[in-house]
């Protein structure tokens, strides 16, 4: 992976490329994980299904602004996107929910699919932290 020539300040390319990376890496790292640990990643009141599968979309596209992919990264990224979008329809309602997530073995192709993009980058395939845990959570969460 090498970064694209910046567009604007610098400063704000790297910093805002760097961040699209890691969200990349974490979304990725959180799809490929057990569904407990999924669960576990959320604070209450999250939209967990809808917080894997948005966060996914808007980083996989995101990438390719700040970095030069290989063409085995983008094909990985596609795959996994293609798999969520095969299942975006009224039949597969049953696939969107908390419980399918250790339940239905559609989750577990979404799983090995995350792991190939994992490797495809030369990620680690492991748990990330829990979002509660995050700077980004904390910023927002901070009381003034």
């Amino acid at each position: 992976m090498q970064r694209k020539e910046a567009e604007g300040r610098i400063e704000d390319w790297i910093r805002s490329g760097d961040w699209v990376e890691a969200q990349l890496r974490i979304s990725l790292q959180l799809l490929a994980s057990e569904s407990q640990h999924q669960i576990n990643h959320f604070p209450p009141h999250v939209d967990i299904i809808g917080e894997l599968f948005w966060d996914y979309e808007t980083y996989s596209s995101a990438i390719r602004t700040y970095w030069e992919i290989s063409e085995n990264q983008v094909v990985r990224l596609k795959a996994l996107l293609n798999c969520f979008n095969a299942l975006d329809d009224p039949a597969s309602n049953d696939f969107w929910t908390v419980e399918a997530l250790s339940s239905d073995p559609r989750w577990e192709e979404v799983r090995n699919l995350a792991k190939q993009a994992l490797t495809a980058f030369n990620w680690t395939i492991e748990v990330p932290p829990p979002e509660k845990d995050s700077i980004a959570w904390k910023l927002i969460n901070t009381e003034t």
